[in-house]
């Protein structure tokens, strides 16, 4: 009778973990002391969405196995070889329909009373939105880093929240403040402080004014001049979302050609101005 009671309180115990994970968005799993699941529940069939049946393998037998040889996996095992608890373990699942899946999962070993190693428990949830949309982020991101236009972005309240490598690069004199967070402001008070604008000298506050005005009203693109000698085009523009994007491109060549082009064409009005002779173009 008693052992009839015992089994009557387990079953009833297991039931309701049955429903607990029923209604829960994770699965909830527990492995033998081979790390072998031996339960999975889930409001989903999770065997349906892998390429095997997960229940009597290991973790490394229903993921990419592509993915064995990598950094964190290596981390992982270790963990679970020195039965330490881990958190937030992202692997990439082997999936039936050939389309990658990936799940985070937390574990902790569980032991006996006599202190036997006895497997592992946890969760897992479903993050293969969240991975798919950082790895298109990581790819836009990739993209505009290898751009040789230098790039920035601010959010609402005018701090950058980007910048690519090209826009590092010509802010190398004043490299703090082209880090998340810093405010645009701030960034151009730097700049001039640093001597890096030589139109805005004697004339700070009103340059950064000017400055400042165009940035939170962008008409147009403008030309600046740097101390190094460089010269720039300026490009800027609000988002619907009240975000700012700004990117600037060396026109350095171009200045240099005009200038050579006005030189000329300064040296030929003087010889013209000089001579008794006529000079005319026809179309």
């Amino acid at each position: 009778s008693a052992r009839v009671a015992a089994e009557n309180r387990l079953k009833a115990s297991e039931e309701r973990f049955r429903q607990l994970a029923g209604i829960s968005s994770d699965w909830v799993w527990e492995t033998d002391k081979d790390f072998r699941f031996k339960a999975v529940y889930s409001a989903a069939d999770v065997g349906a969405q892998l390429s095997t049946e997960p229940i009597g393998k290991t973790r490394q037998e229903i993921t990419d196995p592509h993915e064995l040889g990598k950094p964190h996996w290596q981390a992982h095992l270790a963990d679970l070889e020195a039965r330490r608890e881990f958190k937030n373990f992202t692997f990439k699942l082997s999936s039936k329909k050939g389309s990658a899946r990936y799940t985070r999962t937390s574990g902790t070993p569980i032991f006996d009373a006599d202190g036997a190693f006895q497997g592992y428990r946890g969760t897992a949830t479903d993050v293969t939105e969240f991975v798919e949309a950082e790895h298109k982020r990581q790819q836009l991101v990739d993209a505009l880093e290898s751009l040789t236009e230098a790039i920035a972005m601010f959010d609402e309240e005018d701090r950058f929240t980007f910048t690519n490598q090209a826009y590092r690069e010509v802010n190398r004199d004043i490299p703090d403040t082209v880090k998340p967070g810093v405010k645009f402001e701030d960034h151009i008070w730097a700049a001039v402080n640093n001597g890096l604008v030589p139109e805005a000298t004697g004339q700070e506050a009103e340059w950064v004014k000017r400055r400042m005005d165009h940035h939170i009203s962008p008409s147009r693109s403008f030309e600046h001049l740097r101390q190094d000698g460089e010269w720039r085009m300026l490009q800027e523009q609000v988002l619907s979302n009240g975000c700012r994007v700004f990117w600037t491109t060396s026109i350095t060549e171009r200045k240099k050609l005009e200038i050579q082009v006005q030189h000329s064409e300064a040296r030929f009005r003087d010889f013209a101005s000089v001579s008794s002779d006529w000079f005319w173009e026809m179309d």
